[in-house]
């Protein structure tokens, strides 16, 4: 990410405990977080700010990626993690509309889940990334 976010004169934090361990395949969180990332920076105005979390719940770790970015309109909350739709604001850059799509289907099939938990127009959005706890 650094030279992308280096590009754009974007920062991104990240506030994760000491211990934080979830189970799941590398590859695909790596995949998910590249994924939830890159969307940050380019549904954000620069320069974009991105904040990562992680916290461990009871029953999951919890993996949050927010921006302050344009949000989510209320109507296509779901239908983002659908085949094929891009979001508003999608003209920004090319893309198939698989992203989420792909990035929730990996995180369930590593017993986990990916949804939007918030978002304000104007304000941002916040994707919640939940992984099983080893």
């Amino acid at each position: 990410m650094g030279p992308r976010l280096d590009l754009g004169g974007a920062t991104l934090s990240l506030d994760c405990p000491a211990g934080a361990r979830a189970l799941g395949d590398a590859d695909l969180v790596a995949r998910i977080m590249d994924n939830l990332v890159n969307n940050a920076l380019i549904y954000s105005d620069a320069p974009a700010t991105v904040a990562l979390t992680v916290r461990p719940a009871s029953d999951a770790v919890e993996i949050r990626v927010g921006d302050r970015g344009p949000g989510v309109p209320e109507g296509e909350r779901e239908r983002i993690f659908e085949r094929f739709v891009r979001g508003a604001g999608a003209a920004r850059s090319a893309g198939t509309g698989l992203g989420l799509y792909v990035s929730r289907e990996c995180a369930r099939r590593m017993g986990g889940d990916l949804a939007l938990e918030s978002s304000r127009p104007g304000e941002g959005s916040t994707f919640l990334l939940r992984l099983p706890p080893v």
